[in-house]
């Protein structure tokens, strides 16, 4: 013959299907394979599963992380102050958006950068620039992650601290402030950028930290008190550690 065919009976075993052959009277070997394969059903399964689950569960830390806003309402003009519509540009390329408010008294160099918390933007965070600066003085400069307001990309952890590092330089650079005199304030999540700056920058004239978590796993078991729930979550902002 200069051909030849291949052919199995009904109850042998395919070792790449993932249907298990009837085994009715067949021998060990056979049973054997159909228990692999079925082996192999349930953890192609199973592991479909855990990945479809892991993306939603990122999927919904994002959401409880993240709450941009695209629409500025106010502007520091309203509220008396003079500004500057300024634009920031991070080590890895994304555009931020900012307002650089003047200190009231010539020659005050000093300066404060606000890390706003979660939701919302930096219109949300205009009357409490007014009262830094009346209050304390000096240049303040109001700035957006990224995602938020007017500003590019997706916000996550390691993008909000690279914002932040963007943001002390962009105001270290300006003519009127001395770069040695320059403090960061975060509240709520910009507490978590806030001391990641302080980490990484120890010529910060200071940090101030309000209404800050310790980390977001611990904030995790203390909102869902689930049994290993915060080993599931991806961002960290581990402050206490800094």
């Amino acid at each position: 013959m200069y051909g030849s065919t291949w052919s199995r009976s009904a109850g042998a075993c395919d070792p790449w299907s993932l249907k298990a052959p009837a085994t009715g009277d067949a021998d060990p070997g056979v049973i054997r394979c159909g228990m692999a394969a079925r082996l192999r059903s349930g953890a192609l399964l199973a592991g479909g599963a855990l990945l479809v689950g892991w993306l939603l569960f990122s999927w919904f830390e994002r959401q409880m992380l993240y709450y941009p806003d695209p629409d500025l309402y106010t502007t520091p003009e309203r509220e008396g102050m003079a500004f500057e519509d300024v634009r920031i540009t991070t080590e890895d390329g994304v555009s931020l958006h900012a307002w650089f408010i003047p200190a009231k008294v010539a020659g005050d160099r000093r300066a404060i950068v606000v890390c706003h918390g979660n939701a919302g933007n930096i219109a949300d965070r205009v009357p409490f620039a007014r009262l830094l600066h009346e209050g304390v003085g000096g240049h303040v400069l109001l700035f957006d992650y990224r995602g938020y307001g007017r500003s590019d990309g997706q916000p996550s952890e390691a993008g909000l601290y690279a914002d932040g590092v963007a943001a002390v330089a962009a105001l270290r650079a300006r003519p009127e402030v001395d770069p040695a005199k320059v403090v960061v304030f975060g509240r709520s999540l910009g507490g978590g950028v806030a001391a990641e700056l302080g980490r990484r920058d120890p010529e910060l004239a200071g940090v101030v930290l309000e209404s800050t978590f310790t980390s977001i796993p611990e904030m995790a078991g203390r909102v869902f008190p689930l049994p290993g729930i915060g080993a599931l979550v991806q961002s960290q902002y581990d402050n206490l550690s800094k």
